[in-house]
């Protein structure tokens, strides 16, 4: 977008319904959307009182009236649908101080205008249009307390042209539908990184010689007064719960079922209910089985925003006198309520401890006893938080139980039977088994294999002393077995034994002094790299920690752990118990870490007793052949140069939090899927696009801590337990991303336990099973971290940004 076009925009409405110094501007909608640049800017430009509401405000009338009553608002917007919520709300007819209500974002409807304006007679309702690519609004219209029928879109604000076209580009006559184009400064120039479908909807005016039109895919036409009426999409096109529906692709599904004569398919958005997606059918002799079968085809053919609210059987569709399905003669549904989408809170003492870990936990501020964890943003990681997390409170339950529940109703009925598993208490010493992951990074014979860890850099207030750091990094090295290991050489492998003392000088305080403060990141980035070149496998040196504080009273710590002892769900574990150990420190209380769960040496042994060659080898057989399969390589610039990690280099990028809310949560809720799916349907579609590959082969790591025997139980077990595994992409036809994270869902149900078994294939030594053809690794390694807010406790914040030089410069990429 152009600053101008924004900047056209303000000043425009400022002319149009002018503010000024007695003016207050309530400014509710969320940063990452359009509308909030106006809200924000207009009444600073002019001198108005900037009322800025509490974050998620927007979602709550009853907070937005008193907050309007309080700073006597004069000025707010408001989307139609959450305006007919706030006119529904006691208390809303109280509000006058109100001057105007803006209005955009979905069309106005006439009951609405007709509503507001027997509240409000003397408040002003403006009515705007306009996509983001136009800098939000492009055209207007004043409604008014003597307007019957439909609330048009006005006419087109300054700078601005609007054009209704036929398909050829051609204007249609007064009265007559087409498609709506916007020129003028307003245009933004394109989409970032999408050329084409910027050359799609950006075209050459052709009316205007060197001019741009935006194609907004909206009906339109014109009235006999110059005025614009919105008619819908295009497309045929809705849009329910956020989601774009293609309304023939449901009928096309429902049709190839075999199960009706006729079916059609509308949207129906009626007074005080959300919109819903109906389906008409005819049938011949209707059966109490029908819609249940019905329902379940579509479930497996379309996500489920695009399964029908309700069913309605007619023996047949009316039908107008040109033949066509008479949509404005169909029956309407009735008051159907969907039970199933009800809240339903916590009703005992174990589903209210369950409710409360999940809400701590989850992108959402309220759960139900009948919410999926999965639909609301959960994964396989925070799962095993929960259960650790659940633990503390006495409720024992273990993954496996979390995923066949799903919800907290069904979880709080196997937690009443749930028995506990006999976990190893105690300092444990001896030696102990390598596990296959740790096989594998002995395989890859680093040249400096010391220096290869995991590092949190996180902010602590000072009030904590030093004392209480070592005290607490002391009682967690003893508690969590793992980080007491020490690794030497036996024979041509390696050998892990646990110590039974802590090693000593593991902290180290340091003071950063006022003239040094300009210079923090680089001393912070000179100090870590030294204490991680410190680590040492064969003296058993595998944890250290720095802090630097600082003159502002905060300090800054660095907490690195090699990585043979500590994986991405061990951080989470390991920070949420140095939170606690501080707690009871600074209470004057003795550190207690509760009992611990199964040891990493039973959890190892229970792996490696896992694969017995007899039963395994259909499963053996599976990973042969995806290793064995011939695949197209990836470019590469330069195929002989070095491979090492001082040659790395980093990409990243980032989601705004509104759509990383809609990936946690609804598109899940659509396709039934975890966010690793939809992660690695988004990458499958990318890497066809860049290389247009038919076949590839990508490795894939997971936590690795789905256990096979419920004789273990690891929800609080600190080590490394990734799994890392080939999986085989092929193009699905079509390749569109729906067809995309269909694919990828099902591929990855498929693979034999969770892919925990490729590295015991790898690393098993049954004779009759030739593990050389696993030696061949895949190009590109996919690696879904989990929800890295979920480490930030309290007085910990931790910085999300990865500390470097986590491996040695001389060691080669694995």
């Amino acid at each position: 977008m152009l600053h101008c076009g924004a900047v056209n925009r303000i000043l425009w409405q400022h002319d149009a319904f002018p503010i000024d110094e007695t003016d207050v501007v309530l400014q509710k909608t969320p940063f990452s959307f359009d509308v909030s640049v106006w809200e924000f800017f207009w009444p600073l430009l002019v001198g108005s009182q900037l009322e800025i509401a509490k974050a998620e405000g927007h979602k709550d009338p009853s907070y937005l009236i008193g907050l309007i009553q309080q700073r006597k608002v004069t000025t707010l917007h408001f989307v139609p649908s959450m305006l007919r919520i706030f006119l529904q709300t006691e208390g809303a007819v109280s509000c006058s101080s109100l001057r105007r209500v803006i209005c955009s974002g979905e069309a106005l409807g006439a009951d609405l205008r007709d509503q507001f304006f027997e509240m409000f007679p003397g408040v002003a309702l403006e009515n705007l249009y306009g996509p983001t690519e136009a800098s939000v609004d492009v055209s207007h219209w004043s409604c008014s307390v003597d307007d019957k029928g439909v609330v048009p879109i006005g006419k087109p604000i300054w700078n601005t042209s609007l054009y209704v076209l036929d398909s050829s580009l051609n204007p249609v006559p007064i009265g007559v539908s087409g498609e709506l184009h916007i020129g003028g400064v307003g245009l933004a120039e394109g989409y970032v990184n999408k050329p084409e479908l910027t050359a799609e909807k950006f075209i050459a005016n052709p009316f205007c010689v060197g001019e741009r039109l935006y194609k907004t895919g909206d009906l339109a036409r014109f009235r006999s007064d110059g005025t614009l009426e919105y008619l819908g999409r295009i497309d045929h096109q809705v849009k329910v719960r956020g989601f774009r529906i293609e309304l023939g692709e449901i009928e096309a599904v429902i049709a190839d079922s075999k199960m009706v004569n006729d079916q059609v398919v509308i949207v129906r958005e009626e007074e005080n209910q959300p919109a819903r997606i109906i389906a008409y059918i005819a049938v011949d002799t209707e059966t109490p089985e029908l819609i249940t079968e019905i329902k379940s085809y579509l479930q497996k053919r379309v996500p489920e925003f695009m399964i029908p609210s309700v069913f309605m059987i007619l023996p047949e569709l009316p039908l107008s006198s040109n033949g066509k399905v008479n949509k404005a003669a169909l029956p309407p549904p009735g008051n159907f309520v969907d039970k199933s989408a009800e809240y339903i809170p916590a009703r005992n003492n174990i589903e209210a401890k369950l409710v409360a870990i999940w809400e701590e936990l989850l992108p959402v501020e309220r759960v139900g006893v009948r919410d999926n964890f999965f639909e609301l943003g959960g994964d396989s990681i925070l799962s095993i938080q929960v259960v650790g997390r659940a633990k503390r409170f006495g409720l024992n339950f273990s993954t496996r139980d979390f995923f066949t529940a799903q919800t907290i109703e069904s979880l709080a009925t196997i937690i009443s039977t749930s028995t506990l598993v006999d976990a190893e208490q105690g300092i444990l010493t001896g030696e102990l088994p390598l596990a296959p992951i740790q096989k594998w990074f002995f395989d890859q014979r680093l040249n400096n294999p010391d220096h290869f860890n995991q590092a949190i850099r996180f902010s602590l207030p000072r009030r904590y002393q030093d004392e209480q750091i070592q005290k607490a990094l002391t009682a967690i090295i003893a508690h969590h077995d793992a980080l007491r290991c020490r690794f030497h050489p036996h024979g041509s492998s390696w050998q892990a034994e646990y110590q039974s003392t802590t090693p000593e000088e593991i902290f180290i305080s340091e003071v950063v002094n006022e003239n040094s403060i300009d210079q923090l990141e680089n001393i912070i980035q000179v100090r870590t790299r030294e204490i991680q070149k410190s680590l040492s496998l064969k003296q058993g040196v595998l944890v250290q920690c720095i802090r630097f504080h600082l003159p502002n009273d905060s300090s800054e710590v660095v907490w690195v752990i090699h990585h043979l002892v500590t994986d991405g769900v061990s951080w989470r574990i390991l920070l949420e118990d140095f939170q606690l150990a501080l707690d009871q420190l600074s209470k004057g209380e003795s550190i207690n870490l509760g009992e611990k769960s199964s040891s990493y040496r039973q959890w190892v042994d229970n792996v490696n007793e896992t694969l017995d060659c007899k039963d395994y080898s259909l499963i053996k057989d599976y990973w042969k052949k995806t290793e064995e399969a011939i695949c197209d390589p990836i470019p590469i610039d330069y195929e002989s140069g070095e491979n090492l990690t001082k040659s790395l280099r980093a990409v990243s990028f980032s989601l705004d939090a509104a759509r990383t809310q809609s990936l946690l949560t609804e598109c899940n809720r659509a396709y039934h899927t975890e966010v690793n799916d939809l992660l690695l349907a988004g990458l499958l579609g990318a890497l066809q696009k860049w290389s247009q590959f038919s076949k590839l082969k990508i490795a894939l790591e997971s936590h690795g801590r789905d256990i096979v025997d419920d004789s273990v139980e690891i929800s609080r077990t600190v080590g490394w337990f990734t799994s890392i595994f080939p999986v085989l992409l092929e193009v699905p036809e079509p390749s569109v991303p729906d067809s995309n994270i269909k694919y990828i869902k099902d591929l990855l149900r498929s693979i034999p336990q969770q892919g925990q078994s490729a590295t015991l294939c790898k690393y098993e030594s049954c004779e009759e099973y030739d593990t050389t053809q696993l030696a061949r690794e895949p190009q590109i390694s996919f690696n879904y971290l989990g929800q890295l807010s979920s480490l930030s406790q309290t007085d910990l914040m931790v910085h999300e940004e990865l500390v470097p030089n986590w491996s040695a410069d001389n060691n080669h990429r694995p």
